[in-house]
């Protein structure tokens, strides 16, 4: 999904779905460190691949887009954060809205090192998706994480 070629990622979903039973072709959905599909192709800004894989395919189920069984307990909208993705993240935050997500249970997510989207994206310099997370939420919420962490975002806009 980095490369975000959509007619594979179609071929290979189907091939897995017909040849392997849930349990099983689930694992391949996952890289190395744990991280699904759903999750690289949001922080590598696949459109494409992510409408798919959150319309078409078992990824579109609620769990999926909060999954954070990786080596970092990061979810989707973090990768799609700190790819600087807005597009990607607006389509995150409807499609968890259809599935009864509330947006700012992803926006003010925190990982196990305690950083929030607004963390990835500082220490990036991503203006654009830092803007947007701030827009969507008033600002004094986003800032309002924990103290030490909110003032770490700022910390690592300027490093």
């Amino acid at each position: 999904a980095k490369l975000g070629h959509i007619e594979l990622v179609k071929y290979f979903m189907t091939f897995l779905k017909e040849n392997f039973q849930k349990h099983s072709w689930e694992r391949y959905c996952r890289n190395f460190n744990g991280v699904i599909i759903l999750h690289d192709a949001a922080e590598h800004n696949r459109v494409d691949v992510v409408k798919y894989l959150c319309e078409e395919t078992f990824l579109g189920e609620k769990m999926y887009l909060l999954d954070k069984e990786n080596i970092w307990e990061s979810i989707p909208f973090s990768g799609a954060a700190s790819g600087n993705a807005v597009e990607i993240m607006t389509i995150l935050l409807e499609y968890g809205e259809k599935m009864g997500i509330e947006a700012k249970s992803m926006i003010m997510y925190q990982n196990k090192y305690g950083w929030s989207p607004l963390h990835h994206t500082a220490i990036r310099g991503h203006f654009e998706a830092t803007k947007f997370l701030c827009d969507y939420v008033n600002n004094s919420e986003i800032l309002n994480l924990e103290a030490d962490l909110a003032n770490l975002a700022i910390h690592l806009a300027a490093v």
